[in-house]
Parts: structure tokens; sequence; C-alpha cells
């Protein structure tokens, strides 16, 4: 710049239109706004409740028992295991009543967690098919996993772009 002459002058904003128009001219239309909505979760976790429990055998054969006793039926294949002292399908695996909610939601816990934590959808239903059978086993994980807080923080197919 030193080999060519030039003067600088300011020139006040009312009058500087030519130096205005050049440092608009390459501006993009800004982006529309994104809306956001916001869900109230009144318990993050089922952890954090007072009453929470992790599942335990006792706990298990008490949500069968109780379910029967209400008059919950069990799935076709489910019976009476004598060795294993709980209601099992031809495949070995434990039977959830589908009134046992709370019960449900901290196998999901355990089974999530497993020994990698965070673990991916499949792997989560994996891990629960291979123990435990409720009707809508495969529909409350996937469920439980979109959720994670965590997860959605960090997972990238879930991220949104931020804005340039």
């Amino acid at each position: 710049m030193s080999t060519f002459p030039y003067t600088i002058e300011c020139l006040p904003g009312d009058v500087n239109v030519w130096g205005d128009l050049l440092s608009r001219w390459g501006s993009t239309p800004p982006a529309p706004p994104v809306s956001h909505v916001r869900k109230l979760v009144h318990v993050v976790s089922p952890l954090q409740r007072a009453d929470f429990e992790w599942p335990t055998a006792a706990s298990i054969l008490a949500a069968q028992t109780s379910a029967i006793e209400e008059g919950e039926s069990t799935p076709t294949g489910v019976v009476w295991n004598e060795e294993e002292s709980f209601h099992m399908d031809e495949k070995g695996r434990i039977w959830i009543p589908d009134s046992a909610v709370d019960l449900q939601q901290g196998l999901c816990v355990i089974a999530y967690q497993g020994p990698a934590g965070h673990r991916r959808i499949a792997a989560t239903t994996q891990t629960e098919f291979d123990k435990f059978v409720w009707k809508s086993l495969a529909q409350d994980v996937d469920t439980f996993v979109r959720a994670c807080l965590q997860c959605l923080q960090v997972d990238e197919k879930y991220k949104r772009a931020s804005p340039a």
C-alpha cells in the first residue's frame, strides 16, 4: 500500500453512501428465527425420587403377584417357573407386568447404563429382550433412550446446526 498515493479522510455517515453500500454488498439475508419448544420436566430422573427403589428379585415377584391378583393375565407362553420362582416365557425371560411401569423404567435404567453407559437403542433393547419380556418393551426402551438428556446434548445426529 505504501507504493500508492492515498489520502485518508473521515466522512460523516450521511455523506458516506459508497462505503455503506460496499460494506453491505455481500450480505446474505438473515436466517429466519428458529422457534424453540420447552418441555417442563418435573422429575429429571426417576433416580431422584425419594421413593425410588432399584429393581430386585423380590420387587419383580411382588409386581407379578400383584398384577395377577388384580386380574392381569399373563401373556401367551408365560408360565410359572418353579426353579426360578418367576413367571417366565418359553425362552427363559422374566415376565414384567404391563401395569408395573416403575419396575419397567428401573430395568430400562439398568440396561441403558450397562458396562459402557449411555448405550444405544439397539444394545439396550437387546439387553432387555435377553432377560425380560413385556408387551411394549421395544417402544419403551426407544422412548427411554431418546429422552436421555445427556445423549441429546452430546449426540451428533440429534444436534441442530448452530447459527453462523
